[in-house]
């Protein structure tokens, strides 16, 4: 008895030392903040190009605009939280006229950066980062649940002729099967933001694999004023 009682108590003792020497060792975490900067002041353009599947005629059709995000203020949202009011502009190409199309808010926490436009709020990312982790980006409304996830950590990023060193990727949509198709996914650059956004939503014939109807889209960010 008295020798099952010292293995016994060694044993406690073991684990209570690797437990010391656990809590003395410091982990660092990265957390990512930076690939979601906000400041008021700072701005984006965006070039967008779609091509456009016309089912009914069988033609397809290309559309561009320009985007331009501004943060104008900061602000407190109805809930309490420390927010960034931001101006969404558009126009059709380099020549045109800016034209205010929505508001909307922005906040970062230090678990996650959410998008709230029209009062229906997002999480784009969570955080910490981490490979391969996923989160319901409608858990803050009533939308069905929506999963996205990381794919892609810290990795360059050549976008035309403008090279990022380190981005991350969001994969937002991803289905394919015999009569549809669909992806969206997003990058975001370190001290930039989103750089990068391409969304398809196919429909296919199921005998010849061809398109039918649908879309394909791209943002690029074409300008920015951040250091």
């Amino acid at each position: 008895m008295k020798k099952r009682h010292f293995i016994l108590f060694s044993f406690l003792i073991s684990l209570l030392a690797c437990q010391k020497e656990d809590e003395g060792e410091e982990v660092e975490v990265f957390f990512g903040y930076q690939y979601a900067p906000l400041a008021v002041g700072q701005e984006r353009v965006f070039q967008i190009d779609s091509i456009v599947f016309d089912d009914f005629t069988g033609l397809s059709d290309t559309f561009s605009l320009q985007r331009r995000e501004v943060i104008e203020a900061n602000i407190t949202t109805l809930d309490g939280k420390p927010a960034f009011r931001t101006q969404l502009f558009r126009r059709s190409n380099d020549t045109s006229n800016w034209i205010l199309v929505k508001v909307f808010e922005q906040l970062r926490s230090d678990i996650r950066f959410e998008q709230r436009i029209d009062n229906f709020p997002v999480i784009q990312l969570v955080f910490p980062l981490r490979e391969l982790s996923s989160w319901n980006a409608n858990a803050l409304n009533t939308a069905q649940e929506e999963v996205y996830r990381y794919d892609d950590l810290h990795e360059s990023f050549q976008l035309d002729s403008v090279s990022y060193d380190s981005t991350i990727t969001v994969i937002q949509r991803e289905e394919v099967n015999l009569i549809q198709e669909t992806y969206t996914e997003e990058k975001y650059a370190s001290g930039l933001g989103m750089v990068y956004r391409y969304d398809e939503d196919l429909n296919l014939d199921i005998q010849s694999g061809e398109i039918t109807s649908g879309y394909k889209a791209t943002l690029k960010m074409i300008g920015h004023n951040l250091q």
